[in-house]
């Protein structure tokens, strides 16, 4: 597949007869976040959101995902979702969820769960589903019956109404052009990095090459694409290599209170470009998150050097 690289050119990427500013931000839907990063993340960004086991990263994708698809399909909601930071913000066109094992039932179903109907609604209705769990398990020891049951409940969900697409990738390739289109213009959240490492259908240098690549076009498409790689699925010198094709790497985290059992949700960034400068001036280290029935993914604090 042929990418158009654009030039970049004194701190801008030149398209056309238009230019991007690397300052340009897409707001993530999470209000008490993008307060802190003057509205959002970096348009061009490849983010990894490196996590621990329900720390957050999954939230933080859904929550994002269900709150920009709501606002774009309903502007008269801006203000409710976002408050009067909204007129501040720059919304994507499009925002799209890709599972690579998951089928929209089975997402749908956790969502409806955790969160308040306001929150699932959102993302049932307004976010765009594309599903390869159908292609994971071909080839797989996974009996073929189990796999029909999984398809029929997707079919009764399509029956519904459902516009959203599944997608055959035996070769590991589709998702490379299904991205590009849901990329320009958008958000785009990959669940996960994980389940394709360990699928296997691409070895790890295709993949690292692949996101290379997806890296340096970014900026052209005006898009921002989000990975989320569970810790300690990978040796820790091939981590590190991932690590090395993003733009950001956001590190979700449970960390132990001294005092007490408890355990507490953190997020701290290891490297962003556009960002970290701006945490850095305000002596920020790491935010304290929960994940709330009502709002979703919430940062509570950002927590600072004194």
């Amino acid at each position: 597949m042929k990418w158009n690289v654009p030039d970049m050119i004194g701190g801008e990427v030149k398209r056309g007869d238009s230019r991007v500013d690397f300052t340009e931000r897409y707001s993530t839907g999470v209000v008490s976040f993008d307060s802190v990063l003057k509205g959002g993340v970096p348009v061009g960004s490849l983010v990894l959101m490196l996590t621990d086991e329900g720390a957050g990263a999954s939230e933080f994708a859904f929550t994002s995902a269900a709150k920009l698809s709501l606002v774009r399909d309903r502007p008269d909601m801006k203000q409710f979702a976002f408050g009067d930071f909204y007129s501040h913000m720059q919304f994507p066109k499009q925002v799209t969820y890709v599972s690579i094992s998951r089928a929209r039932t089975d997402v749908q179903l956790e969502i409806d769960a955790s969160f308040d109907p306001s929150l699932s609604n959102a993302f049932k209705r307004h976010v765009r589903f594309m599903d390869f769990s159908p292609s994971f398990f071909q080839g797989s020891g996974v009996p073929a019956h189990w796999l029909q049951i999984a398809d029929a409940l997707e079919e009764e969900y399509e029956d519904e109404g459902d516009d959203d697409a599944r997608y055959y990738d035996p070769s590991g390739t589709l998702i490379i052009d299904v991205v590009e289109e849901a990329a320009k213009d958008g958000i785009v959240y990959i669940d996960s990095l994980t389940d394709m490492v360990i699928n296997n259908r691409l070895d790890d240098q295709e993949m690292m090459m692949i996101l290379k690549g997806m890296r340096r076009v970014l900026h052209q498409w005006r898009g921002v694409i989000f990975f989320i790689l569970h810790k300690g699925v990978l040796p820790p010198m091939e981590e590190i290599r991932f690590k090395d094709c993003f733009d950001a790497v956001m590190n979700f985290e449970w960390i132990v209170s001294p005092k007490s059992s408890k355990r507490q949700r953190y997020l701290y960034f290891e490297k962003f470009a556009g960002v970290l400068p701006i945490l850095n001036r305000e002596s920020i280290v790491r935010f304290s998150t929960e994940i709330s029935y009502a709002s979703g993914f919430v940062v509570v604090n950002a927590e600072r050097i004194m």
